[in-house]
């Protein structure tokens, strides 16, 4: 009895859910890769006749076919991130190729499981970190291959390959998931296809379809018209070149003839054809190839249709079709997608769902991707989360009617700038009336390298987007609505968040006048005279040929953080680095310079006193808090100091990282991050956004490629002599640690400056550090910004962007950007055990910055602050000052050259300085104020601007008067003091010029220290 009782409940569950099941839709969603509605039968247009998909215009006959879908960032990932996440690229976080999509982010998944749906995706994810999120996948690994594709898989170790076309092999494991899913629930399978995405191979079973065809082209393609602007043409078309790849010879670097010819020598086209014959002949072959590969999507998805028949599930299931978003076909002459252009931001959009979608119905409501989950969940009958950004369109769809919360307009946001296909960064509200668009022209940087515009376009009239309006008069009113209303969209989405550098642009170039266009015309310029974007090699000379970014020889100044478990117990002796002190505690020196074995000592004899021989450096992991950290309080400081950069060891020598990273916690066995230890937040990420925010000062980090003791490595200080390092050990670290560590700070962090260290026991072979840089100068996202250092193997000072020197005295006379480093004491890590008479005053910090840019360096000053997440208000004063010292003098530090000469010495013999001198200290004063008996002492440091020379008085001379020498002077010149009202006096002498200096109150100084004298067209 009991037996049949517990078969009877078990049948009656079993029935239970399958009732349940069927209440439920299945919702099966397919996306093709760059699928776009030219290519569609049901869409209309010219490739219309060539019937490439009549499974997906059954679809459409039998559903609803949307005609104002978009894409909100038109490429692979961040597509695909939207659909998953409902939210616009910067919220989602993953606006590039690059970025992840984590598992706690894969939202869709999560939803649909909790709406009590079997959740599968299966073939192309490109979201990086793989789809835990779903109950089962398959998916290939990027963008794939095309023949005997790869797959990972739940539950199987490595990868699993299959035999065959993309487009079967993907549609063969749908086929078999439907067949052995849990039929218990509903499914939410995401049918993701390979095809059509470039290069285009299709099975060769579609070789003969299309053979022997003639497919029209588009008329634009031969015809520009007055579309683009400056932002696509350059000034006088002088960009056309550049911008935008093409299907003919406009661009010799990435053109579609090119392109194939690359991808199928066999098929190559002549390079001596002349460019309209190249043009015809590359689109004839480029179009088939991706005919072929949409006929191959459409007939595997045939396959699961007539399965769904088969299976009694075919009106039960709502079937979306869509792309991840448009493409051109030729279309202005541009291949690929990443344009707000029709062609590329429409994504098609078929739903077929018979119990509430009027079969043949044709929908105008404007809707974006970010709307697809929220609609999916809607079907599933599950709320929107309110983290979802997107609205269903559900009811719209169901009753052919707009509703309150339709949407009025679509927004787009391409981030790239000019990546892979030459597309400049742009953002742009679409209408059902108009399209306005704004070029930006960066990545991930607050200076533009393609010149900004604006393009409007009346889809009404001009639906082929054939005439920019921008210019004309009638426009005006029409132009400042569509303005307000992007302005409101890009708040709403949080776009318009400061952290984002390329914000300061788009608002520097909203109003677009005349000062703006003019400004526009010189980048355009400056482009044209530039060479094609080089491709850099994994070798110095080619590497070292990469001009160093603008902006760091216009900054001069800026803080260094260094921030870790070090600041707990913030102890060195004095001289020496509290940095150090797991290194200090750990190895004995043998055979090593005396104050090595007293730093051993001291700071052994300090722990043990204070936390106890059993009291690991790991046990400053907690006691590492950061409690008080206030990132937005660290960046006030930093702007008020008149500092450009800001560089945060993101990971010292101790391997601990300031941001969540994985391989660190792995290599050595514990939470060794700030986020799964500590603090429990990701300092890089909190300063890096608040110093962004605050405008006008760049962010980088400091990233040491040396872990003392990270147990996937040898220790190379130890074993070096011997010469018995374990190499296969050391790869590992390499391979395991080292280069993805790099990677994700680069791609999740965008720094502007990288400050690599820990490289001195070996070269650059054994660190392996080149093709990490000709990765990081070709593919980084800030690769026109970042600025790298000279620290990638030993010997300093050879290669890299800028040349460092620590606690030194920089260089002279070199052509090379430079930069010396210091904390205002001796050790960069907060150090409890130095006093007054280790911290150097403001005074002599000025006189440091004065004289390490009249040499043409800057200057990169330390601050340590605490374990609790304070700057030591010694250390805020002294940034705070130097501030109110810049914003007098500023004009003569920043963006300045070398003159003929760095400084001007008075009479006497001119003092030499040994490197002791700058490592013990920076003898500024005995330069200065205070030089050795018969020593010569410096009158004036000299900086250039044009045409206007600067000299900064560091002793103001008891005549009231200064003699300059060697500087000559015009009919046109004027000689003013920075601060003061007024021109001074001067006279022309047989040296120079001798300046007469005004008379100061003394109680209302411009500012302390060192005086400026500014004189205009001079030389």
């Amino acid at each position: 009895m009991k037996i049949r009782s517990f078969l009877f409940k078990l049948s009656f569950a079993a029935a239970s859910l399958a009732a349940v099941a069927a209440e439920k839709p299945n919702i099966l969603f397919v996306m093709s890769d760059d699928h776009t509605t030219q290519g569609i039968g049901a869409y209309g247009g010219r490739l219309a006749q060539f019937n490439p998909t009549p499974t997906i215009d059954s679809l459409a006959k039998e559903g609803a076919l949307l005609s104002n879908t978009f894409c909100t960032n038109g490429i692979c990932t961040p597509s695909r991130a939207s659909i998953m996440t409902g939210q616009y690229s910067a919220v989602n976080g993953a606006p590039i190729l690059a970025d992840p999509l984590p598992v706690e982010k894969q939202y869709l998944a999560y939803e649909m499981k909790k709406a009590g749906y079997s959740t599968a995706v299966i073939g192309k994810w490109h979201l990086h970190d793989r789809p835990e999120a779903f109950d089962y996948y398959k998916v290939l690994k990027g963008q794939g291959k095309y023949f005997d594709p790869s797959f990972f898989e739940t539950g199987k170790k490595g990868m699993v390959q299959m035999k065959g076309h993309s487009s079967d092999c993907i549609t063969d494991s749908v086929l078999s998931y439907l067949d052995n899913r849990d039929k218990t629930k509903p499914f939410f399978l995401k049918y993701h296809f390979k095809a059509p995405h470039d290069m285009f191979e299709n099975a060769p079973r579609y070789d003969s379809y299309l053979k022997d065809a003639v497919i029209p082209e588009p008329a634009n393609m031969w015809d520009k018209g007055n579309h683009g602007s400056i932002a696509t043409r350059g000034h006088n078309d002088e960009l056309i070149n550049k911008i935008g790849t093409s299907v003919g010879k406009r661009n010799p670097r990435r053109n579609m003839g090119l392109d194939l010819s690359k991808a199928f020598p066999k098929e190559a086209i002549s390079q001596d054809l002349s460019d309209k014959e190249y043009k015809k002949q590359a689109y004839q072959t480029y179009i088939k190839k991706y005919l072929r590969c949409v006929k191959g999507v459409d007939d595997n998805l045939k396959r699961v249709v007539d399965y769904l028949k088969a299976k009694g599930l075919y009106d039960n299931t709502v079937i979306i079709y869509t792309g991840d978003q448009g493409f051109m076909l030729g279309e202005h002459d541009y291949i690929d997608k990443r344009w707000a252009y029709e062609e590329t931001m429409r994504m098609p959009m078929i739903i077929r769902y018979p119990k509430s979608v009027k079969a043949g119905s044709k929908h105008s409501f404007i809707n974006e991707n970010v709307d697809f989950a929220p609609t999916m969940l809607d079907f599933a009958g599950a709320a929107t989360p309110e983290y979802m950004q997107g609205t269903s369109f559900k009811d719209e769809l169901e009753s052919g009617q707009e509703n309150e919360s339709t949407k009025q307009a679509a927004y787009y946001h391409y981030w790239m700038n000019m990546f892979h296909h030459d597309n400049p960064a742009h953002i742009a509200i679409r209408t059902k009336t108009h399209k306005l668009i704004m070029f930006y022209g960066s990545s991930w940087s607050n200076e533009a390298t393609t010149p900004p515009a604006w393009e409007l376009y009346d889809l009404v009239n001009d639906p082929r987007e054939m005439n920019n309006v921008y210019d004309k008069a009638e426009n005006l009113a029409l132009i400042k609505e569509l303005k307000a209303q992007l302005k409101q969209l890009r708040a709403d989405y949080k776009e318009d968040d400061k952290k984002f550098p390329f914000n300061e642009i788009i608002e520097e170039y909203w109003d677009y006048d005349a000062e703006d266009r003019q400004k526009a015309i010189e980048i355009s310029k400056k482009m044209a005279a530039k060479p094609m974007k080089t491709r850099y090699t994994a070798d110095w000379k080619s590497l070292d040929s990469r001009p160093v970014p603008e902006w760091y020889n216009k900054a001069k100044f800026g803080i260094f953080i260094h921030w870790g478990l070090y600041s707990v117990p913030a102890f060195a002796p004095h001289g020496t680095y509290a940095e150090w002190y797991w290194n200090a505690l750990k190895v004995k020196p043998v055979g090593q310079k005396e104050i090595k074995m007293s730093r051993h000592l001291k700071v052994n004899e300090f722990h043990n006193r204070v936390y106890g021989k059993d009291f690991g450096y790991e046990d400053f992991r907690e006691k590492f808090n950061c409690e008080m950290f206030d990132p937005n309080q660290w960046a006030d400081i930093f702007k008020k100091s008149g500092a450009k950069y800001v560089v945060l060891t993101a990971k010292h020598h101790d391997g601990y990282t300031l941001w969540p990273n994985k391989e660190a916690s792995k290599s050595f066995g514990m939470p060794w991050n700030t986020v799964d230890s500590g603090p429990g937040r990701d300092l890089c990420q909190e300063l890096g956004d608040a110093v962004r925010a605050k405008g006008d000062m760049k962010m980088g980090y400091y990233y040491s490629i040396w872990d003392w003791f990270n147990p996937y490595d040898d220790r190379i200080d130890i074993k070096r002599k011997a010469n018995n390092i374990d190499m296969k050990k050391h790869n590992k670290y390499i391979r395991e640690v080292m280069y993805p560590q790099f990677r994700e700070l680069v791609n999740k962090y965008k720094p502007a400056l990288i400050f690599s260290d820990g490289d001195w026991w070996a070269d650059d072979n054994f660190w392996q550090t080149k093709p990490l840089l000709a990765q990081l100068f070709n593919g980084a996202m800030n690769r026109d910004e970042v600025v790298i250092n000279d620290r990638w193997g030993k010997g300093r000072g050879k290669h890299g962007g800028y040349f460092t020197t620590e606690y030194g005295s920089g260089f002279e006379g070199i052509d090379k950007p430079w930069e010396e480093n210091r904390g205002m004491g001796h050790s960069f890590g907060f150090n409890r055990n130095e006093d007054y008479t280790q911290y150097n005053s403001t005074r002599k910090l000025v006189f440091m910055l004065v004289d390490l840019v009249s040499r043409g360096g800057n200057l990169l000053l330390n601050i340590g602050p605490t374990a609790d997440g304070r700057i030591p208000v010694v250390m805020q004063n002294r940034l705070i000052d130097m501030g109110k010292w810049l914003e007098v003098n500023g004009e003569a530090i920043y963006d300045t050259v070398v003159w003929k000469k760095a400084c001007q010495w008075s009479e006497g013999n001119v003092p030499k300085f040994t490197a002791s001198d700058f490592k013990s200290g920076f003898p500024i004063f005995e330069m200065t104020l205070e030089p050795k008996p018969g020593n010569a002492h410096k009158e004036l440091y000299f900086t250039k601007k044009a045409d206007t020379i600067y000299g900064m008085l560091p002793v103001w001379p008891d005549s009231g008067k200064i003699e300059i020498r060697d500087i000559e002077v015009s009919p046109d010149t004027k000689v003013t003091m920075l601060g003061v009202d007024g021109e001074l006096k001067f006279a022309k002498t047989a040296k120079g010029i001798e300046v007469i200096l005004p008379q100061l109150n003394p109680t209302k100084l411009p500012c302390k220290d060192i005086f400026t004298v500014k004189i205009s067209h001079a030389k």
